[in-house]
């Protein structure tokens, strides 16, 4: 369960969160949530898109599990520039050509490139 019981504490919500679950939920669905002090359950908060998995209590190692291999089997350089790019979306275009020609020029593009024509999965180095 999820809530945001500002409103019936006397408090105002921190501005960098509440500006972080209007980028998770949109504004309409954030103002909701705050002004109502709504709190979600594991569907709602799934539908909203506060959330993006959900498991069950004795499914969750598992799931964690399958979640880190499928981000891991991906090339760092590419996860960290998405990361940023994701994080920073006022960043500076130079900032953003740089880190995505970075990846261009990367043994793991080349790689990517080998197992995808080959058929196979890629062995990202990180480099």
């Amino acid at each position: 369960r999820f809530g945001i019981p500002a409103g019936k504490l006397g408090l105002a919500y921190p501005a960098n969160a509440t500006q972080q679950l209007a980028r998770l939920v949109g504004v309409s669905e954030a103002k909701r949530i705050i002004y109502t002090a709504a709190t979600l359950d594991v569907p709602e908060a799934l539908n909203t898109g506060l959330i993006t998995m959900a498991a069950e209590a004795a499914d969750f190692d598992t799931a964690l599990a399958q979640l880190i291999a499928q981000i891991t089997a991906n090339a760092p350089m590419s996860l960290q520039a998405s990361k940023f790019i994701l994080d920073n979306p006022q960043a500076d275009a130079d900032e953003v050509k740089k880190r995505l020609a970075d990846c261009l020029a990367s043994a793991d593009y080349e790689e990517g490139r080998r197992a995808f024509m080959e058929k196979r999965k890629p062995n990202f180095k990180g480099h």
